[in-house]
């Protein structure tokens, strides 16, 4: 016997727990869609933004962040600018550009392709971590998010989309109460202001489960890589526990992580001390950072040597 839908008679796709809800085809998209709307404009999302970079990886995340904001920014009459990252990592990496660049040209966005090889990083290096004395996922991460401002500033982007989920967000809230870090906490709103040379980051996917976005482009069947990073079968970290631990948590009680982010982004980042972050200019490449030479830059020299 077919589930129905809660709200008409077709056939359900997706059961949402938390609000005891079954959803069918349509009722599932508008819902994603919904919630990621009420995200933008519940947080000031675009305010005053004329451009926006959209940065896609080609994964579920940032394809269904890419289809939902590409409407919005429509109505809002916001020019989008796309960007995907070719970090070098083999055919995972091709198909990622592949991907993005096959859907910023179905929207009919304007896009840049930035790749690692053309700042002098190679993520497959043999010694990598020994000579920048960070793990590869670590270097990575701080290379997309330079290169991501560095466009946006270049670009007269006011802001940076990233697809970033709830599951992502509940991971990195609990890996840095665990290990101390809670100023990392303020990273982690929906939305942080720009600053001199630094972009405003948005995370419209804020509230959405990672189990919905997958949902939402096979439904749509918009195309993606639905592989994982070949690098990530390699790690055993304490995050990719505790990932393990949010996840496991969400499954066997619905909302529990919704009810955990929603708190974070409302009350427990706001108990934090107010400490404003203070940056100065990299003394070799111009652009922010909290030292004489920003960690970019360090990781760079690094791989000369």
């Amino acid at each position: 016997m077919k589930t129905r839908c809660s709200f008409c008679d077709d056939h359900a796709i997706y059961v949402l727990k938390s609000r005891k809800i079954r959803l069918c085809k349509k009722h599932f998209i508008d819902y994603v869609r919904t919630e990621v709307e009420n995200t933008i404009y519940r947080f000031e999302m675009l305010k005053n933004v004329k451009k926006l970079l959209i940065a896609v990886s080609g994964g579920k995340d940032s394809v269904t962040m890419l289809h939902i904001l590409h409407q919005v920014c429509k109505e809002l009459n916001i020019e989008m600018l796309g960007l995907v990252i070719d970090t070098g990592i083999g055919e995972f990496s091709r198909r990622q550009v592949d991907v993005a660049i096959t859907l910023f040209k179905m929207f009919k966005i304007d896009y840049r392709v930035e790749s690692f090889s053309s700042y002098g990083i190679d993520i497959l290096r043999p010694d990598l971590e020994r000579k920048v004395r960070r793990p590869p996922c670590s270097i990575c991460g701080i290379a997309k998010r330079y290169i991501m401002n560095k466009v946006a500033i270049e670009e007269n982007c006011q802001a940076i989309a990233t697809g970033h989920n709830m599951i992502d967000i509940a991971q990195y809230a609990i890996a840095n109460i665990l290990t101390g870090n809670v100023e990392y906490l303020r990273k982690l709103l929906p939305k942080t202001e720009e600053g001199p040379k630094m972009a405003r980051r948005i995370r419209p996917l804020y509230f959405i489960d990672e189990k919905e976005t997958k949902l939402y482009v096979e439904t749509l069947r918009l195309p993606y890589v639905s592989e994982t990073c070949p690098l990530a079968h390699k790690r055993d970290t304490m995050q990719d526990t505790v990932r393990m631990f949010v996840r496991e948590l969400e499954d066997k009680h619905p909302g529990s992580i919704r009810h955990f982010v929603e708190k974070l982004s409302n009350k427990i980042i706001n108990m934090l001390p107010m400490e404003e972050d203070r940056y100065s200019t990299c003394k070799i490449c111009g652009m922010p950072s909290k030292g004489e030479i920003c960690s970019f830059c360090k990781i760079r020299m690094a791989l000369r040597e």
